[in-house]
């Protein structure tokens, strides 16, 4: 019978500690040149609205391009991306301009904002790659007429890599694709459930090391990964410290020590509503419904859980107040990266309505990469502060 931890008490899982060293070893990152030395393609993505299931119909590897979730100088991307662009897309070019990204065959940006259309350009003009592509994203919700765009974009992507790269993309190699990255969000599904647990069985850190070794091995590897995850927390039965549930609200959130300097300062994070989270792996495309597999991938991406930037912005409100009852959230901290007009707007939106739901929001305006020092540490230990006296209170 297995040992089942006491509250609070926490083993440490080997396959956490397994995604740690594919992370830490970035660029060098050990599944991707395995991928190469055996002569593969690696095709580098940058938005959740580019299709993962095309690039791996192609027999490429798609890996998603990030800062690293770290903070650092910014020397070269300063001197060809404006200094009012986000931290993010300044950092994603940075580590275009050191090499990490030489290991590249191609790019796809998804133009969901200015940030990452002019990325885009400043990577394909002044930097060295062999294929790139831009994929400009509807910006309407619940509209026919941008599905059907969206839908005719993807299948110019499919012409443009299968002509590139001398691959024949069928609907039968999409079809298998989708099979294969469905497996992969069933599995995230039950890692999230979790999390969803009274207490929770793993830290927002913890599962934030699982999502961005993700981003950086083959689908069958990931899938032994996240195996290895669920069996061991069956296994264990461990559990997190009864603390605070918390969802972090934002953009591209994949920084291990930002979720890591919220959960010491007395919280638990339980569901990631970000391009880096569960807006990533949420919702399958659908299979066996009649639909060409192209069509069926659009309509998943498109019908997903949105980002910010679209409209009608009700559908997202809508979205997350789902989710933080879905995972029976005390507050919301959301992450606005500064010079991102999207998250700004997001945010006086989502305070108003969380408001209704008496869920509160603390907004920290942020550069990318940075953990919780001085100023924003201070802010979320006051508003942690604010459950800890609701507690008090219930009690008295």
């Amino acid at each position: 019978m297995a040992h089942k931890e006491r509250s609070g008490e926490r083993s440490r899982l080997s396959s956490v500690e397994n995604a740690c060293l594919i992370n830490r070893a970035f660029p060098q990152t050990q599944p991707i040149q395995e991928w190469k030395e055996r002569g593969g393609k690696v095709i580098g993505y940058t938005c959740t609205y580019v299709p993962e299931e095309i690039i791996h119909a192609a027999g490429m590897l798609p890996v998603r391009v990030t800062g690293g979730g770290k903070q650092i100088a910014l020397t070269d991307a300063d001197m060809q991306l404006h200094p009012k662009l986000c931290s993010y897309s300044r950092t994603c070019y940075q580590l275009v301009c050191q090499g990490d990204y030489s290991f590249l065959d191609g790019l796809i940006v998804g133009s969901t904002c200015d940030a990452m259309r002019r990325l885009f350009d400043a990577w394909k003009y002044y930097n060295t790659m062999p294929y790139t592509h831009i994929i400009d994203v509807p910006l309407v919700l619940n509209q026919e007429y941008a599905l059907q765009r969206y839908t005719s974009l993807l299948k110019e992507l499919v012409r443009e890599l299968s002509g590139r790269f001398g691959v024949e993309i069928t609907n039968k190699s999409l079809s298998e694709s989708i099979a294969a990255v469905n497996r992969k969000r069933i599995l995230l599904q039950k890692l999230y459930s979790w999390r969803k647990r009274r207490p929770a069985a793993i830290t927002g850190a913890e599962t934030m090391e699982i999502l961005n070794a993700g981003f950086r091995m083959p689908l069958g590897q990931y899938e032994a990964l996240l195996q290895q995850v669920l069996t061991e927390l069956q296994k264990t039965e461990r559990s997190v410290e009864d603390k605070i549930r918390l969802m972090v609200s934002g953009g591209p959130i994949d920084s291990v020590n930002y979720i890591s300097d919220i959960e010491e300062a007395g919280a638990v994070v339980v569901v990631d509503e970000s391009c880096m989270g569960i807006r990533h792996w949420s919702g399958l495309v659908e299979e066996d419904t009649g639909l060409q597999p192209l069509e069926a991938i659009a309509r998943r991406y498109y019908s997903n859980l949105p980002c910010p930037r679209f409209s009608p912005h009700n559908v997202r409100i809508e979205s997350v107040l789902a989710l933080a009852a879905e995972y029976a959230v005390d507050g919301v901290i959301q992450n606005v990266l500064h010079n991102c007009s999207c998250l700004t707007w997001d945010g006086a939106l989502l305070a108003r309505h969380l408001k209704a739901k008496e869920i509160p929001l603390l907004s920290l305006e942020t550069e990318y990469g940075t953990g919780l020092a001085g100023m924003l540490q201070t802010k979320v230990q006051a508003f942690l502060e604010i459950f800890e006296t609701r507690r008090e209170n219930a009690i008295s």
